[in-house]
């Protein structure tokens, strides 16, 4: 099986917001949808996710000249990663702000901490999770952005050449269903020539004279 990128929005349900996140968003945003903590420190963004890899996209404001400018603190497994402090003089959209290193193959936690009280903020947009398992995904991306990671044990059930018990169970009963049906047919079709003997024997006897004769 390759692998796969799968893009999570921001409206996800599978993102927890705590703190106070503003709902944005506008044309040129992915599904048109952001969340801003403005004049919100130590608001989060937390997010559990199984893949290898996985990157972060956001809307950036341009930098405050006059304030303070927004700090991402970015944890994955409790671990901190990454310091993300935009600098740039325009508005940016789409803008990949972190790409975590290659993990293991297993469930993990994302955590954004938005550091500072700031007018101009960073706007989640999506995420970007790299996993052996598209077939969850709600978008796909470009086939240039390829790694591996090991499936799941339901995937490796079912690619597996191995049936499974209840399917062994089912091949099982079916032969059995069959069987009993063939030797039921074979007995009833030997009860109907019995029978169709008997009569004929039957009339034969009839058709006997005394003297042994046939009577025409």
């Amino acid at each position: 099986m390759s692998s796969g990128w799968t893009r999570v929005d921001d409206i996800d349900s599978r993102i927890i917001y705590q703190g106070y996140w503003k709902l944005g968003g506008i044309k040129g945003e992915f599904n048109k949808t952001v969340h801003g903590a403005i004049n919100a420190s130590n608001s989060s963004a937390s997010f559990n996710f199984n893949g290898r890899q996985i990157k972060i996209a956001a809307t950036l404001d341009p930098r405050n000249s006059q304030g303070p400018n927004p700090v991402f603190d970015i944890y994955i497994d409790g671990r901190l990663l990454n310091n993300y402090k935009p600098n740039i003089v325009k508005y940016a959209q789409q803008v990949s702000i972190y790409s975590s290193p290659i993990l293991d193959d297993r469930d993990h936690t994302l955590l954004i901490n938005n550091r500072i009280n700031a007018t101009k903020t960073i706007w989640l947009d999506y995420f970007d999770i790299l996993s052996l398992d598209p077939t969850a995904s709600t978008q796909f991306l470009s086939t240039s952005l390829t790694s591996a990671h090991l499936p799941s044990d339901t995937q490796l059930e079912s690619s597996s050449g191995t049936p499974s018990p209840k399917s062994l169970s089912l091949s099982v009963g079916g032969i059995v269903g069959i069987t009993l049906g063939v030797i039921g047919l074979l007995v009833l079709i030997l009860i109907l020539v019995f029978l169709l003997w008997r009569r004929s024997k039957k009339q034969t006897r009839q058709l006997k004279g005394e003297d042994g004769k046939y009577f025409y």
